[in-house]
């Protein structure tokens, strides 16, 4: 009985094995072909597709139910700064309850002041929502720019020398480093 069964198994396997094509994959699985390898990943931004809509939401927090606007990820896109202040948890939270107005491109002369008034507000940020902004700041770079991941690499770089410093400073302001 055992025979019978064994004989069968290994005459299935023979039939899928007989119907695979010169890559091994078998007939009627075409579309489960190992993806192209990337230097990005799949749900980042590709310049291959930047005529295609659906870029998907970027959060710059874990759990965060606000995400970044899809006209600061469009200003990056389209090479004007982003400033940091529209991406402090404040401001992404007033621009998800309307407070705020998206900016449209090509920019008009009114937006286009608008984005510089908010690059200068940048220099008056406290560091804990400069870090905060620049984290999320972070997020865009790696989801938005068609080298992602390397140029968020060398910005997350510069924050984490930027952080140590402050912390460095401080700790010897208030007496806790030697």
């Amino acid at each position: 009985m055992s025979d019978n069964n064994a004989s069968s198994a290994s005459s299935n396997n023979n039939a899928a094995a007989g119907n695979a094509d010169s890559n091994g994959v078998p007939a009627g699985d075409a579309d489960m072909a190992a993806p192209p390898t990337a230097d990005y990943h799949s749900l980042d931004f590709n310049p291959a597709d930047a005529a295609s809509a659906g870029v998907p939401l970027v959060f710059p927090f874990a759990n965060s139910p606000y995400p970044i606007p899809q006209d600061l990820i469009d200003l990056y896109r389209a090479g004007h700064p982003v400033p940091l202040s529209l991406l402090t948890v404040v401001c992404l939270v007033n621009h998800s309850r309307g407070g705020r107005p998206d900016f449209k491109l090509p920019l008009d002369p009114t937006s286009a002041r608008v984005l510089d008034e908010w690059v200068h507000t940048d220099r008056f940020l406290p560091f804990p929502e400069w870090i905060q902004a620049s984290a999320a700041y972070l997020l865009l770079l790696q989801h938005a720019s068609p080298s992602g991941h390397k140029e968020a690499a060398v910005y997350a770089g510069h924050l984490v020398r930027v952080a140590g410093a402050v912390h460095a400073v401080d700790g010897r302001v208030k007496g806790r480093c030697c």
